[in-house]
This record gives C-alpha cells, structure tokens and sequence, in this order.
C-alpha cells in the first residue's frame, strides 16, 4: 500500500490519487449505507413485534378488567333488583 500512496502522491500523479480516494470515500459511504439500511431493517421489524406484543397484552388486560367490572356490576345490580322485589 505504501508503494502505491508513494507513486500516485508524485506531483504528477496527483490528480490519479485523489481520484482514487474519492471512489475509495464513495465505496465506504456506500458500505456505510447498506449497513445503516440493514440496523434500521431490524429495528423496525424489532418495534413492529413489541408493538404487536402491548397491543394483544393490553387487549387482554382490559377485556379481563372489563369481565370483572361487567360480573362486579351485574352481581351488585341483581342483589339490589332482588332486594327490592323481596
């Protein structure tokens, strides 16, 4: 590597080498790119499935307080239609 920075950094040579660490800098950007694009892939698959996962466990836990708060009513509301009737 040091031969080929010690030929193209000759004076004129010069316009080789930046050439050559422009597309070295644009093949790292592009690298770069597809490995950002793939953690944000991920991410979002990842927030998707715990979303999904609250979503079902809050509907559970509300349809299990709504049971209790529908039996806890009904019970009090018959006692109460049975005590006045009697």
């Amino acid at each position: 590597m040091t031969e080929i920075v010690r030929y193209y950094s000759q004076e004129d040579n010069g316009v080789e080498l930046a050439e050559i660490i422009r597309s070295v800098q644009k093949r790292y950007a592009h690298v770069q790119a597809s490995l950002i694009r793939g953690n944000y892939k991920t991410l979002q698959q990842q927030f998707e499935l715990d979303g999904k996962h609250l979503t079902l466990t809050t509907q559970v836990a509300i349809r299990s307080i709504y049971g209790q708060i529908d039996s806890a009513i009904k019970g009090e509301a018959g006692e109460a239609l049975k005590r006045q009737w009697r």
